[in-house]
């Protein structure tokens, strides 16, 4: 499972860099190839750079990074599996509506494509960053937080994310295997 950013130090919850080192000291580093991590902005865009251990935002996994790295892991990778920033309505009824963040819909169409670049240009240990989420089946969840981080309605309508996915996605192409042979050559 990916870990997810948490700056609380309850009986319940526990923050995701003492996490991670205690699992480390209890000997984790073997277990893994690539470590799993939640790569969300919240309320602030990708490149955000301020760095406190009590701030979720997109640069938050440096930290995660740097664990790893003074663990002996600097040769793994970090994939994020969960990336997006959130659009909920400010008249969605409901008491977490800003649990998740919340961003209009012309910023995560803005922050998304910077997402993936950011990590383009400065993260070369990041190997994968997965979009939370296309689209859910029905509307049945609109009345709670989480269904609002989608790309597409549940009809299939896209929204402005959507179209700067597909332009930044047509602008950077993953370089297939014969770009990189002929790169080599």
């Amino acid at each position: 499972g990916a870990l997810a950013p948490t700056v609380a130090l309850s009986g319940r919850d526990v923050s995701d860099f003492v996490f991670l080192q205690r699992m480390y000291e209890a000997g984790a580093g073997g277990c893994f190839d690539v470590l799993a991590m939640q790569g969300y902005g919240l309320n602030s865009g990708p490149t955000d750079r301020r760095m406190r251990p009590t701030t979720v935002n997109y640069g938050r996994n440096q930290y995660i990074r740097e664990i790893m790295v003074n663990n002996g892991d600097a040769h793994k990778a970090i994939w994020l599996s969960e990336m997006n920033w959130n659009p909920v309505p400010e008249e969605l009824p409901h008491p977490a509506r800003d649990a998740y963040g919340r961003v209009t819909l012309e910023q995560q169409a803005r922050w998304a494509p910077l997402a993936y670049e950011r990590a383009r240009e400065e993260w070369p240990w990041v190997g994968v960053i997965n979009f939370w989420f296309f689209r859910l089946p029905s509307d049945a969840d609109k009345d709670q937080p989480y269904y609002y981080f989608r790309m597409v309605e549940p009809d299939f309508t896209p929204l402005p994310v959507y179209d700067a996915m597909k332009d930044y996605i047509t602008a950077h192409p993953y370089p297939d295997d014969s770009t990189a042979k002929s790169a080599e050559n």
